[in-house]
């Protein structure tokens, strides 16, 4: 580590703990009586797992934020910010449309998170990233974690580079380790207006490599320089390769 201070700001709206089964956190989702569910999802980053759930309402958004406000502090919540709740080292996050549907229902999505100690992530965070066979990695970038698990690798960085820079590298410099760009897409940031970029990568052997670069989604670090007292973003790149 340098002179600087490094601070590790878990930002997420999907975290479950990798440790614990997704399903077994579901009864802590509080709703609104009225409330049905039209979807739910898991995803995967890295070492953190998460489970969000699709819900309609006829309450608008200005009744369900209260419902929340009330009815999780008085479970023992704690309010951390519009629509987060922080309790036993989960996080909850609350996200709703302004106006109902064509239905007359207010669309809303509740995620419920497992936020790993930290130092889980310490443990695996290098300043100098291990090298890997199939990639590049990003120049200058510091290694947040790598797991190594049967079949696939897992790994995040994170870097000072644009969004727009990295996404450049990379479609660039995985050719050169035999790959072919499947197709790109953007990510939408649901907690900034900062959309991200996702690569897709494959090979005539069956491997794939999935690159997802994001200012917010997942976490964010904030480094702040104790020498000037700025405060840098940077943006994360995450990589999921799997050998078939």
């Amino acid at each position: 580590m340098n002179s600087k201070t490094k601070i590790i700001a878990l930002i997420s709206i999907f975290v479950i703990s990798a440790f614990c089964p997704v399903f077994a956190f579901a009864a802590d989702i509080t709703l609104p009586s009225d409330a049905v569910k039209v979807g739910e999802k898991t995803s995967d980053f890295g070492p953190i797992k998460s489970l969000t759930g699709f819900y309609e309402t006829s309450l608008n958004k200005d009744r369900l934020n209260s419902f929340y406000n009330r009815e999780l502090v008085r479970a023992g919540w704690q309010k951390k910010g519009e629509g987060a709740f922080v309790k036993d080292k989960k996080i909850m996050v609350i996200i709703c449309e302004s106006s109902k549907n064509k239905a007359g229902k207010t669309e809303f999505l509740v995620t419920l998170s497992n936020i790993p100690p930290k130092e889980e992530f310490l443990a695996m965070y290098k300043e100098s990233p291990e090298s890997l066979p199939y990639m590049p990695i990003y120049p200058g970038s510091i290694q947040i974690y790598l797991l190594r698990l049967q079949g696939e690798v897992e790994s995040a960085y994170e870097t000072g580079s644009s969004i727009e820079d990295i996404a450049f590298f990379y479609k660039t410099g995985m050719l050169k380790y035999g790959w072919s760009l499947d197709y790109d897409f953007n990510i939408p940031d649901q907690l900034t207006d900062k959309e991200g970029i996702g690569l897709n990568f494959y090979k005539p052997s069956g491997e794939t490599c999935s690159i997802r670069i994001s200012g917010s989604e997942g976490f964010q670090r904030l480094e702040q320089d104790t020498e000037n007292n700025q405060e840098l973003a940077k943006n994360v790149i995450a990589v999921k390769y799997r050998e078939y």
